[in-house]
Order: C-alpha cells, then sequence, then structure tokens
C-alpha cells in the first residue's frame, strides 16, 4: 500500500548493548528482592507457623493434664463410695467383729484397674492392705512410697474439713503413682472419722500409652524432673521433627514433683515452610522467567529493527500478519488495489485490480458492492453482513469501512472480521445458560436467588415454591425475612456479610412455610452477579427427617445407657443373692441336724421365737424352702436382665426359639403385668420350628408390646393375652399380644411405627419403642401388624418366617 506514504528512519533506537546491560541490573534488583523476602518469611510468616505450633501442644498440653485429672476424678469417687459406708465405718471401729475385706480381692483390684488399696485405723495403724500388679495381673506387694507416707496423708486428712478427700500423684521411681484418700466416715458423710481408705494406681507406661491413645497424644510422665517454669507451667522444646509441652505436675505432699511430657509432630510448622519455600520457589521462578522472555523479546525486537528502514515497511508487515482480511478500494471504479494475504486467501483474489462486485457475494449470490457504498454514504462505517468466502460457505462478518485520501484521490479502507466463531460461541453461552436454567428450575433441591443488599427474592426454582406451598408471585414479592422465624431473623446479616466477603455460608436454619409448618433447611450460599447486581445463590436441603434420626439415636443411646445401668445394678443384686442362697442351704442343714436333738426339750414345752418346739419344726423348714424359691427367682429374674442388657453381637444370631423369647420377655415384666392386669394368660405353642435371628432381639420386640398393652389398659379387670402358634400355610411362627385396652385412634394407626410418635407424652413416652421394634422384625424379614378397636383394645401381631 504505496499510496502517499512517508519514510520514518530508524535513528532512535536503542543500543542493542544497553538495553542487555540494563536487562542484567533488572534481573539482579530481582533477586536481591527474592533474597529479603526470605529473610522477611522466616522473621514473620515461619514465626506465626512456631507460635501456631506453641499453641497447638499448649493446648494438647491442656487436653493431657484434663484427661489425668478425670482419672483422678474416677478414683476419688471409687474411694467415697467405699470409705462413706457404714459397713466400712463398722469394720474400722471393730476388725474382728465385722469383716469387709472378702470384697477387696484381687479381681476387685483388678476390675477397678487399682494397684493398692490401704485402710487405716483412726490411730494410723494398717487394717488392711493389698498390692496388685495390673501387668502381670497377680498380687503383689504394696509399694513402699505409699507405707512410707501414709501418716502424712492421713494427716492432711484430719488437718481438713470432715469429709475432705485427698486426692494426687505420689512420685517415685520407677514409676509415680495416682493416689485417692477418703476419710472412714458413715453412709451419710458424718463422723467421727475411725480411719482412712486409700486407693492408688501405678502410672506406667502401658497406662500413660492407653491414656495418650484415649485423646489420640504422645505421653510420658518423668518422675523427680519438675522444670520450675512461669506461671503457665508450660515448657515447649522443639527438636528437629518433634515439639513437645512439659507440664510441671506437683506431688501430693508438696515434695519434689515431675513432669507431663506431651509430643507431637512439627506439622504446622512442616507446612509453613512448604508454603514459605513454595511460594518463593514461584517467585523466583517467575522472576527468571520474566528475565529469559524479555531477553528472548529484546532480541526479537533487535532482530526486527534490523530489517526496518521505512514506517510503510513496518504497516505492511502489520497488514499481512492480521488476522482480518484488509482491502482498499478506489472509490471512483471499485476496483480492488490491495489486499493482505488473509483479504487474498479469504476471496480468492487473482490477478491484477479485480472490481469489487466480483469479489463481494452475498449468500443469496448478489453483488455486496452496491450494498457496501451506500453504508459508507449514509455514514455508517461499522456493520454485519454474511458472505461467502473462497469455497462457498456463509460465514457472518463484522465490517468496518473507512473512506481515506492520497496524493492519487479518495480511496475505501476495508477491514472484515470473521466472527463466525464468536458468534457461534455467543450461540453455545446462550444454549449454556438456557441449560443451566434448565438446571436450576428442575433441581430436586430448594433454590432461589437474593439480591444482596435489599434481601428480596430475585428468581425461586419450582421445587421451593412446591416445598413452602407460594405460588411464583407470592414467593417473589416475599422479603427473606418472612420465610424466617421470629427468633432467627436476628441471624441473617451473617451469613450475607460472610458471602460479601468470599466465604461460602453453611449451616441448619429454620424456614417457615405458608400453611405455618417450620423445616430444618440445611442452607449452602455463594454470592453470583445475577441481572447486573449482587446476589446469593442459596440451596436448601430438607434436614427435617435427618434431624428426627438424630433424635431417635439420641434417645436410643440415653436408653442403652440406662440399660447398662440396670444390668450393673442386677449384677450388684446377684452377689448378696447368691450369699443368701449358700447360707440358706448351710441353715436348713444346721436345722435338720439340730431338731432330732431338740425332741425331748420339745416335749417338756420347749419355745423358739416365741412359738412351741412343734411349730417350729412344722413350719420353719417351709419357711427356707419359701426363702430359697424366692432367691432362686431373684437369679433367674437377673440373669434375664444381664441377658437382656447385653449388646448385639452378630455371632448370636442363629435358631431362634420364639417360645423361649417370649417367655423371658414375660417374666421379665412380671411386675409391671401384675400391677396392670388380674387376667393376663400367656399360650406358648407346641412344636414351634426355629426361625432364623437374635432371641434377645425379638425378646426386644415381645416386650416392648407386653408393656404397651399393660398401659393401654385402663383398670385391671381387663385381659392380656400372649401366645405363639405356627402358621402352616404361609411358613411362619407367630407371636400374638391381645389386650382389651383403649386402642388406638384410626387417625393414629398409620403413625405407630413413626420415630417419636406417641399418644403417652405426658406420661413420660418417648415414641421409640415400637420404631425400634419394627426396625428390628424388618431386619429379621419379618412383619409386625396391628388390629385395633377404639374402646375395645388392640391385636398385635409378630411373625417371623421359619427356616
Amino acid at each position: 500500500m504505496a499510496i502517499g506514504l512517508k519514510n520514518y528512519s530508524s535513528s532512535r533506537n536503542i543500543p542493542l548493548d544497553y538495553r542487555r546491560r540494563h536487562l542484567l541490573w533488572v534481573g539482579l534488583v530481582v533477586l536481591f528482592l527474592n533474597l529479603i523476602a526470605l529473610l522477611l518469611s522466616e522473621i514473620f510468616i515461619l514465626s506465626s507457623f512456631r507460635d501456631l505450633e506453641a499453641e497447638r501442644i499448649r493446648e494438647h498440653a491442656d487436653r493431657a493434664v484434663n484427661t489425668l485429672a478425670r482419672e483422678g476424678e474416677f478414683l476419688r469417687r471409687m474411694v467415697v463410695d467405699e470409705a462413706f459406708w457404714d459397713q466400712a465405718y463398722a469394720f474400722a471401729a471393730d476388725p474382728d467383729g465385722n469383716d469387709m475385706t472378702g470384697d477387696m480381692t484381687a479381681e476387685t483390684l483388678e476390675e477397678s484397674r487399682l494397684s493398692a488399696i490401704i485402710m487405716t485405723d483412726a490411730e494410723g495403724r494398717i487394717l488392711f492392705s493389698r498390692g496388685y500388679d495390673l501387668d502381670a495381673r497377680s498380687e503383689a506387694s504394696v509399694a513402699p512410697v505409699l507405707l512410707e507416707n501414709l501418716s502424712q496423708i492421713q494427716k492432711r486428712l484430719t488437718e481438713g474439713e470432715v469429709g475432705s478427700v485427698q486426692v494426687g500423684l505420689l512420685f517415685a521411681r520407677p514409676y509415680p503413682l495416682q493416689v485417692a484418700a477418703a476419710p472412714i466416715l458413715k453412709s451419710d458423710g458424718t463422723g467421727p472419722g475411725r480411719g482412712m481408705l486409700l486407693y492408688a494406681r501405678e502410672l506406667n507406661p502401658g497406662r500413660i500409652d492407653k491414656l495418650g491413645e484415649l485423646i489420640q497424644l504422645d505421653l510420658g510422665i518423668d518422675s523427680g524432673q519438675n522444670l520450675h517454669t512461669a506461671d503457665s507451667g508450660v515448657t515447649v522444646r522443639r527438636q528437629d521433627g518433634t515439639i513437645s509441652a512439659h507440664v510441671n505436675l506437683p506431688d501430693l505432699l508438696g515434695r519434689q514433683g515431675g513432669a507431663l511430657d506431651v509430643t507431637i509432630d512439627r506439622l504446622i510448622y512442616a507446612r509453613g515452610q512448604a508454603s514459605v519455600r513454595y511460594f518463593l520457589g514461584w517467585t523466583l521462578a517467575s522472576s527468571l522467567l520474566f528475565a529469559v522472555l524479555a531477553f528472548w523479546l529484546l532480541n526479537r525486537v533487535s532482530r526486527l529493527e534490523a530489517g526496518r528502514s521505512e514506517r510503510d515497511r513496518l504497516v505492511r508487515n502489520l497488514l499481512e500478519r492480521s488476522g482480518e482480511a484488509i482491502l482498499l478500494l478506489g472509490m471512483n471504479d471499485g476496483r480492488v488495489l490491495e489486499a493482505n494475504p488473509r483479504a487474498r486467501e479469504f476471496f480468492a483474489l487473482e490477478g491484477k485490480a479485480p472490481r469489487a462486485e466480483n469479489v463481494f457475494r452475498t449468500p443469496e449470490g448478489g453483488p455486496f458492492w452496491e450494498e457496501l457504498y451506500c453504508q459508507v454514504r449514509d455514514g455508517r462505517g461499522n456493520f454485519s453482513a454474511a458472505l461467502q468466502n473462497r469455497s462457498g460457505q456463509t460465514l457472518r462478518c463484522e465490517v468496518s469501512a473507512t473512506q481515506v485520501s492520497g496524493e492519487a484521490g479518495r480511496y475505501l479502507l476495508l477491514q472484515i472480521r470473521d466472527v463466525s466463531t464468536q458468534k457461534a460461541a455467543e450461540d453455545a453461552l446462550q444454549a449454556s445458560a438456557e441449560r443451566y436454567r434448565q438446571l436450576f428450575e428442575d433441581s430436586p433441591l430448594p433454590m432461589w436467588v437474593v439480591d444482596m443488599d435489599s434481601l428480596h427474592y430475585l428468581d425461586v426454582n419450582q421445587t421451593a415454591l412446591e416445598k413452602y406451598g407460594y405460588s411464583r408471585e407470592e414467593f417473589l414479592a416475599l422479603p427473606v425475612m418472612d420465610t424466617r422465624t421470629a427468633a432467627d431473623g436476628a441471624r441473617l446479616p451473617e451469613p450475607v456479610s460472610r458471602a460479601k466477603g468470599g466465604e461460602d455460608s453453611v449451616g441448619p436454619w429454620p424456614h417457615s412455610c405458608k400453611d405455618g409448618r417450620v423445616l430444618d433447611m440445611e442452607i449452602v450460599c455463594k454470592e453470583i452477579p445475577f441481572a447486573g447486581r449482587s446476589a446469593l445463590l442459596v440451596m436448601a436441603d430438607d434436614m427435617t427427617e435427618k434431624e428426627n434420626l438424630r433424635r431417635e439415636a439420641d434417645q436410643i443411646s440415653r436408653l442403652a445407657a440406662l440399660g447398662e445401668l440396670a444390668a450393673g445394678v442386677a449384677h450388684e443384686i446377684n452377689n448378696p443373692n447368691g450369699m443368701i442362697l449358700r447360707n440358706l442351704d448351710f441353715i436348713g442343714d444346721v436345722l435338720a441336724d439340730a431338731l432330732p436333738l431338740l425332741e425331748k426339750e420339745g416335749e417338756a414345752g420347749l419355745q423358739l421365737g416365741g412359738l412351741d418346739f412343734f411349730q417350729v419344726r412344722a413350719e420353719v423348714p417351709q419357711l427356707i424352702d419359701d426363702m430359697q424359691r424366692g432367691a432362686g427367682h431373684i437369679r433367674d429374674i437377673v440373669r434375664d436382665m444381664k441377658d437382656f442388657a447385653r449388646l448385639d453381637d452378630p455371632s448370636d444370631r442363629g435358631p431362634l426359639d420364639l417360645n423361649e423369647a417370649v417367655a423371658t420377655a414375660v417374666r421379665l415384666l412380671e411386675g409391671p403385668i401384675r400391677k396392670a392386669t388380674d387376667a393376663f394368660e400367656l399360650q406358648l405353642g407346641d412344636d414351634l420350628p426355629p426361625a432364623v435371628g437374635s432371641s434377645r432381639q425379638i425378646g426386644q420386640v415381645v416386650l416392648n408390646l407386653v408393656m404397651n398393652a399393660c398401659q393401654s389398659l385402663p383398670d385391671r379387670s381387663r385381659k392380656i393375652l400372649v401366645r405363639t402358634r405356627f402358621d402352616p400355610a404361609k411358613k411362619r411362627i407367630l407371636a400374638e399380644v391381645i389386650d382389651q385396652g383403649r386402642g388406638v385412634a384410626r387417625e393414629d394407626l398409620e403413625r405407630l411405627t413413626d420415630p417419636f410418635f406417641t399418644t403417652r407424652r405426658e406420661q413420660g413416652g418417648t415414641g421409640l419403642g415400637l420404631s425400634v421394634s419394627a426396625r428390628i422384625v424388618k431386619q429379621h424379614r419379618g412383619t409386625l401388624s396391628f388390629q385395633t378397636e377404639p374402646g375395645k383394645g388392640t391385636h398385635v401381631t409378630l411373625a417371623l418366617p421359619v427356616t
């Protein structure tokens, strides 16, 4: 395009050597700045990571100390339970007349994880002592440090208030002892004190390791090493790969204490080092890359400048490299005077100065020159048009036409840019927006968009409308506060402000529906641009049912804890009951030997206990038999309770005797049954085939059904029938509980097995019995059906398939 162009020289070019020296200085400065950044990171950034890991190890040290304190509290409770006891009080006063040491066996120490038990009288004399090696699981001698310091410990007890307990550590070699000592008082905590009861537990490495496993820390206790630290009592030490906290532990008697060591890996500091190194490495690499690119570009520009002597050559080079088709046309004759390579390729230009009407063609086959001339004449230099390329393909183009003047006349500079790809991308973007809109509308979760400034809804999907019960117009007209409960309205600005800061907001929220229902919704918010404004995209998930399941699990765990407590009480009852059974056998033998010897004195009018001899001979053996049967009944009840409270084991699932499971449940409920009705009947079918499952779980189901039947009876004259039978047609065994109680309302029948549904909320009902029972029956591939008539009673049938 050599039309009236002026020539320019390259006299102002900067010398290449100067540029290289300047680039070298820039590289040195960048390297120096990287070194400064490394030093600053060591001073500021890594020091923060060191402070953070020190704070973390102190938190772990606090956890370890609290764990050790909880162990001491458990020991204190154990010793108080035995020391504040009338039997211990009587034994301390008269060791020969009151023996309680039979319970302090090696098995007792093993179960209680004790290393020693010592009991002294008020003068400090040892009434009883027993040592135990927990590792060897055998009796051992009492630790000398305990015997040496008994008097000092008892002195501290007597100097304190009545009922005070001494708990702490006695540091000795090789291992310290955790000690709890209490005065021997009456069960009501009154005195005067008659001595001291001391429990001790050795804190050997095995015990310390177990405590460490409990809180997932590496623990250690160093006897006799007190660090004399600052007020906090914690010293932090760093090694190559670990960090340790040493906590002073005082001795119970104020002697030289020890230290608790807590050690963890230096992961926080290592991550800090890795982050700093990554950042500095990235910065250095970027700097080097910048230097290399700058050097390469400098050489490149230098080579280009060396080949350019005139400005028109630079312009021609730019035109030839342009991705747009650029043409120069004569305004008078409409011939193509110049064209860059893109234009020659685009329009298949051949020969010299072809006419425009022979070059530009529309998709309809008509000439484009006339339209172009009219556009320029009317002052519309930029417009869109559809043109055909050399292969006949129709392309969407952006056309820019500019009139220019030269020495030989007026010309038209034409720039044609193929925007087919861009338009296709825009169409694809619009289609993508439509797809995302469809995803928004068809999402199974409620979603909406909220204006972050006005807190009004901008858009909502159909799922949210169905969930909350509003029409689209009603929902979009609502302020955001109208779907929140009054109690949670004040919390709303918090997630909005967090979202403005670029943080996603997640959390549970109670939402109000149009019909007044309140749903527990888990909300996720994300800031997005919407219609030219800042908005929140909100996704909600209904957590109501999940919350019900969580509450059910909590209630079940509390009931399980209550069952464990009942099993523990049953175990405690079993010991004295066993003693009663053994003593009754002995008393019966003594009576059988004594009655013949007293025969003559009986004939002479001998009286025993206010009764004549012959009446005693006739009634006392019967009384002993009655007591033996009663104690045996207690033993059976305790056994059934322990079996019922025992945790489920997959190995328990096997052949299931339905009669045995039903009979066990009825035995456990003898008391409630006698209290509820005078007309209880148990019918156990003969020769029932076995099912497969857990007898204990099926017994739990029967227990729940019978208990519900007892609770439904309005008076004792109403009847309860429990029976088992075999259904040969359907090959299943049945357990039926039929009562003449109040029955169940029709509208409540379908909800009987729903978690937490109960009609006895005021009487303490939890609504979990039938829910858990239905789940157990389903796990056994059985069915649980209800037939009821209000005011007349309920018929519940448990059906299990036979093997």
